[in-house]
């Protein structure tokens, strides 16, 4: 579900969490599949900003943006390169090993009897192995809401509902989730200078 999602800050920030004496279940990163990970993650946050616990900005950056799930394909190369075009070398680039020439040997027990050996070929020059310079790939640029949340993210959905206006229960229930993770991404929005007041329960940014 979550294979889009950097394994490399997921496990960063669910280790700061992991340290949070509040948190009282731990996980294990080594062993555990990532959809489990990712699973924790988003419970764990959701019921420490319940509680009013505060946590660290690069956490909840991640819970609001982070979290990219499989629905969106990811953006193909432009140059249609695959990864053995960036200096992997494959089974053809690899060394051609000459075979030696192998003169007939009589069998065994009829020694002498074996057609003549002819004269001694000069050994043919090993090619040199053609090294493919590294192409480094490049940086892919995302698609972003009004409001600066990756397309992918929950987050963007988020946002693109601010817009228009919502409500907490509504939102969760057209994503999949709960009113409190819509709630914090408002919280997290408001944070950053975007003013979204509610009324009567709808949610809607004000230009």
């Amino acid at each position: 579900m979550y294979d889009k999602t950097d394994f490399k800050e997921l496990k960063k920030v669910c280790t700061m969490l992991n340290e949070m004496e509040e948190v009282t279940e731990q996980i294990k990163l080594i062993g555990t599949k990532k959809d489990a990970i990712c699973e924790w993650f988003i419970a764990t946050v959701e019921k420490l900003d319940e509680d009013g616990i505060v946590l660290d900005e690069a956490i909840i950056a991640f819970y609001n943006d982070g979290l990219i799930k499989n629905e969106v394909e990811e953006e193909e190369n432009e140059d249609g390169l695959d990864e053995n075009d960036y200096g992997n070398p494959t089974d053809d680039s690899k060394d051609e090993v000459e075979k030696e020439e192998v003169t007939d040997v009589p069998p065994e027990g009829k020694k002498g009897k074996g057609r003549p050996k002819g004269p001694a070929k000069e050994p043919k020059p090993k090619k040199e192995k053609v090294v493919k310079e590294k192409v480094d790939k490049p940086k892919k640029e995302y698609e972003l809401s009004p409001l600066g949340s990756r397309k992918g993210s929950q987050a963007y959905d988020i946002d693109l509902m601010v817009v228009t206006g919502l409500t907490l229960k509504d939102a969760a229930a057209k994503l999949d989730t709960t009113p409190s993770r819509v709630h914090s991404h408002i919280k997290h929005l408001i944070t950053k200078g975007f003013s979204i007041p509610s009324k009567d329960g709808v949610y809607k940014l004000v230009k």
